[in-house]
């Protein structure tokens, strides 16, 4: 699984969250998973579904999306 080493940015929803105060360790990776548990335990409910993560290296910014089912 991908991992990305903090500290970068989270922007979802159009809009960059600011995360300084959620518990993320400088230096420490992180897989996708745990962001997505780390985010919901602050109550940002858009990561509930299932995410697809896009990292913006020239920003150090992680774009999260849900994922679109799409049907036929």
């Amino acid at each position: 699984e991908k991992t990305y080493k903090y500290p970068f940015g989270v922007y979802s929803e159009g809009r960059l969250i600011d995360i300084s105060s959620y518990g993320f360790v400088d230096g420490q990776d992180y897989t996708e998973k745990e962001i997505t548990d780390i985010m919901l335990q602050h109550r940002h409910y858009e990561f509930a579904g299932t995410m697809e993560y896009s990292y913006i290296e020239d920003d150090n910014v992680l774009v999260v999306t849900g994922k679109q089912h799409r049907k036929g």
